[in-house]
């Protein structure tokens, strides 16, 4: 495989100027200069190249495929389905099909999103029959692709977006079946926020079996976000210490982050008590409530989104100056996706984590991976029994106690081994039935 390094790349940096394609849209977008990770894909898209990218969350990779994608699409003399686009979550599908919309030209492309929770499936089939690119999660894409109903003969780009959750979700399956009812000539894009995700590489050689595909990795700067950490015991001692951290910070949004859908809707009720009005996300809500709670938040009806990380996942909000992990999530690249919702694009932003006694190690790895050193936060009053680690080793992480070895213990080391006795050797013997050599030796007396 072809490795793409940034840091030599020499080639002329891209502007935007008033012959950039689709320039008035992006100005409309505020969008005056590419980002690094822009400056690096857009070329190579355009060269035709299949592409493994891994740039930092909150850096613009939607945007470096979005432009080459339609530019080429926009150009191109047929009609018909040019590119699907896959992403795990209906929130992420909608996210990419409003900025799709606001790029391309209506007049020559129609952006259609499919996602599992659309009820009207009859309406799903008529846009498709309209559509020239399509954005849907992968179950019902591939359901669609594998009934006939989407028609690929013409299709030149795949695109699976935040393909390190996809697998973390479960979802290679589809994408697999997915993949392999499409056409063999395509070019495939593949975009991660990291490449530490279990099952990646295989991911790669299913999609382009040719091998043929170039990576693009672009370090994460300097992290502009401030990381907290409140010592928590316990949910009880949670649900006291987050209503008091909210009142202790003024910011213009917050997304709290809990690992269940229980917990979400637990420290929803204790935020609502204590007179700070919030929303929640979970994967049980239907896609209208879930439009709706969104809308409220956007809107900033709300400022506080209580979300585990299915929901939350492509979540882009201008404003969200503040990530709270509640919970924290089970291994570094959740964490790193969800302190991505803030400090986009170069802002400012802070995460505060609740860790238990269970999770310190887990926050450890965190700063390692970051490279960033969390400040311990208390809040006076609320100083829970767990204080930290008594010991440390020398990678910060908590010292296990050393069993201390009993007299019992001894004893056991010292016993001389039984010698084992095979089932074969005593499966003729009945309980009532004596060995030959001990019928003899009876009979004998």
């Amino acid at each position: 495989m072809t490795q793409y390094d940034v840091t030599a790349h020499t080639q002329t940096p891209l502007v935007i100027d008033d012959n950039t394609p689709m320039v008035s849209q992006l100005r409309e977008l505020g969008i005056t200069a590419f980002t690094e990770v822009q400056q690096a894909v857009i070329p190579p898209v355009l060269a035709g190249a299949s592409l493994l990218v891994s740039a930092p969350t909150g850096s613009g990779k939607t945007l470096a495929y979005l432009l080459p994608l339609l530019q080429q699409l926009q150009a191109r003399s047929g009609t018909g389905i040019g590119a699907l686009i896959v992403a795990p979550t209906r929130e992420l599908v909608r996210q990419i099909t409003g900025l799709a919309r606001t790029l391309c030209d209506k007049q020559t492309l129609n952006v259609v999103a499919i996602t599992g929770g659309d009820k009207n499936q009859k309406i799903q089939r008529q846009l498709l029959a309209e559509a020239q690119v399509v954005v849907a999660t992968p179950g019902r894409l591939t359901e669609l692709v594998s009934a006939g109903e989407v028609a690929v003969d013409q299709l030149r780009f795949l695109v699976l977006d935040e393909a390190d959750r996809a697998l973390a979700m479960g979802l290679q399956a589809d994408v697999f079946k997915l993949a392999s009812a499409l056409p063999a000539e395509r070019q495939t894009l593949l975009l991660s926020a990291t490449l530490q995700a279990p099952g990646l590489e295989n991911l790669v050689t299913q999609l382009v079996p040719s091998g043929q595909v170039q990576r693009i990795h672009l370090e994460p700067a300097n992290d502009n976000r401030e990381h907290e950490i409140l010592l928590a015991d316990d949910l009880a001692h949670k649900c006291q210490l987050l209503p008091a951290l909210l009142a202790s910070r003024s910011f213009e949004r917050a997304l709290i982050f809990a690992n269940t859908r229980e917990r979400v809707e637990t420290l929803s009720h204790v935020l609502d008590k204590a007179g700070l009005p919030c929303a929640y996300l979970h994967g049980d809500l239907d896609t209208a409530r879930r439009k709706q709670v969104l809308q409220r938040f956007i809107r900033g009806h709300v400022a506080i989104l209580l979300a585990t990380d299915v929901a939350a996942r492509g979540l882009d909000v201008a404003g969200m100056d503040l990530v709270i992990n509640a919970d924290m999530p089970f291994n570094v690249p959740a964490f790193v996706h969800r302190a991505g919702r803030t400090g986009r694009m170069g802002q400012q932003g802070r995460v505060v984590s609740l860790v238990t006694a269970q999770s310190w190690n887990l926050m450890v790895e965190v700063q390692q991976h970051l490279g960033v050193s969390a400040r311990i936060l208390v809040l006076a009053g609320l100083q829970g029994h767990y204080q930290g680690p008594k010991k440390l080793k020398s990678s910060g992480k908590a010292a296990g106690k050393k069993k201390k070895t009993t007299e019992k213990d001894k004893q056991k080391k010292t016993e001389v081994a039984k010698p084992k006795q095979r089932h074969r050797e005593r499966k003729n013997i009945g309980k009532r039935r004596q060995p030959v050599a001990q019928r003899q030796e009876t009979s004998d007396d």
